[in-house]
């Protein structure tokens, strides 16, 4: 087994093998999209009316407000 050291190899390869679009499918997620490849949905973490968990789905990144 190869030890990554690197925090950014680490980032790299999670967003190559962890596909957003998946696994809000997999949750029966259906974002808002607010694009082609920005979209909205109700944070998973915790209790809300108003969608404010912001994916870039292009990116694989996310981020509540």
């Amino acid at each position: 087994m190869r030890l990554i050291r690197d925090v950014g190899e680490v980032r790299d390869l999670l967003r190559a093998q962890a596909d957003l679009p998946t696994i809000l499918k997999h949750y029966d997620i259906e974002p808002r999209t607010l694009g082609s490849s920005h979209a909205k949905i109700c944070c998973p973490f915790h209790e809300e009316k108003d969608p404010s968990f912001h994916l870039n789905l292009a990116k694989q990144v996310w981020f509540c407000h």
